[in-house]
């Protein structure tokens, strides 16, 4: 049976992990973490907020086919679990923008949300608090200005499903949960 994944995009610091923490409190919906060999920051936790491995363990779980749909995002190797595509359960991820048309071709029954900061400066000190390396935090600054304008470019091509408008606040939370579960409860029409 198929899964049913919601997709979130948008900038670094976008607030997208906030969200779908938040999200994942309903009942009827999961984290779809990804497996990455990108160093863990502060901030995280193994088998919590993603699964952290070696360049070696990725390719590894690569070749026994343990991953699907995997992707370089800055430098980095991410993939997910195969298994989360046929289990039948619904969940939530983030996928780096320019990956979201293969990721589409792959896993069909999905849906797509562009997370949007209401103000761009507030992405940007997102990104410098998060507790990651300098150099990670310096490679993000640099490309969050021109993601900002790709990102505009392709909603207003009706590119994503939804856009959020995230205003950083407790009533974002509340309307994103509300969208999310709309979303599941008309899951079927995103074939």
């Amino acid at each position: 049976m198929s899964s049913f994944i919601i997709i979130l995009v948008g900038v670094s610091g976008a607030g997208k992990t906030t969200l779908k923490n938040f999200a994942c409190k309903a009942k009827n919906l999961q984290h779809m973490l990804s497996v990455t060999d990108r160093p863990k920051r502060k901030s995280e936790k193994h088998k919590k907020d993603k699964f952290f491995v070696t360049s070696n363990q990725f390719i590894e779980l690569m070749q026994k086919q343990k991953l699907s749909f995997t992707q370089k995002v800055f430098g980095n190797n991410y993939g997910f679990f195969s298994e989360c595509f046929t289990n039948g359960k619904n969940y939530i991820c983030e996928i780096y923008y320019e990956n979201i048309s293969d990721f589409k071709k792959f896993h069909k029954h999905c849906a797509v949300i562009y997370v949007k900061p209401y103000d761009i400066q507030l992405a940007i000190k997102g990104v410098q608090n998060r507790g990651a390396k300098e150099k990670e935090i310096l490679t993000r600054l640099q490309t969050i200005t021109g993601e900002n304008l790709i990102l505009e470019n392709l909603e207003k091509n009706h590119f994503f499903d939804f856009t959020f408008i995230n205003h950083y606040d407790k009533n974002s939370k509340k309307e994103f949960y509300n969208l999310i579960q709309q979303i599941i409860e008309n899951k079927d029409k995103y074939e």
